[in-house]
């Protein structure tokens, strides 16, 4: 009887455990896509900062991993979408004469506004990735960056891990 009591207690407390690493896993993969996806927009900085810090071992291989892979094809495809919805829309206003006249000569076609705003995301997506790894400060970040600030090429990550080693 005491055998079975003690098998279930143990069986009880790896299904908890099992589930608080589950649930952690969850909460730490949000953190890192908020801080891959934010903005200038972003208020309470320092606590959001915070959060990244005080998770840094669970984020530190996220954040190297986003550096390499860069954004989702999903978030991808998602902006793009975007972006075709707004071109159409301007294209419209622009044959119904209803403003944008003066930018109408100077306007992107819709694959290089597209390609422009998909490089803008990348390279955001990116840099936020690398200002991650410059917060939580642990060892396979700090080598990333010191990798990236040796490079010989003029990257702007290769600036960018310059600047985040230096903080």
């Amino acid at each position: 009887m005491v055998r079975k009591l003690v098998v279930i207690v143990i069986l009880i407390l790896l299904l908890a455990w099992s589930g608080y690493r589950y649930f952690r896993h969850r909460i730490d993969a949000e953190l890192a896509a908020q801080w891959l996806a934010r903005d200038c927009t972003v208020t309470d900085q320092d606590l959001f900062e915070k959060g990244i810090r005080d998770r840094g071992e669970a984020l530190e291989p996220v954040f190297i991993q986003a550096f390499s892979n860069g954004p989702a094809s999903a978030e991808i495809d998602k902006l793009a979408a975007s972006i075709d919805v707004v071109y159409k829309r301007r294209q419209e206003r622009i044959r119904s004469g209803q403003g944008y006249k003066e930018v109408a000569g100077e306007s992107l076609s819709l694959v290089n506004e597209t390609q422009l705003a998909e490089n803008n995301f990348d390279f955001g997506y990116r840099a936020a990735a690398l200002n991650g790894l410059r917060i939580i400060g642990r060892p396979a970040g700090r080598q990333l960056l010191q990798r990236l600030a040796a490079q010989d090429s003029a990257s702007p990550f290769q600036y960018l891990a310059t600047l985040y080693l230096q903080r």
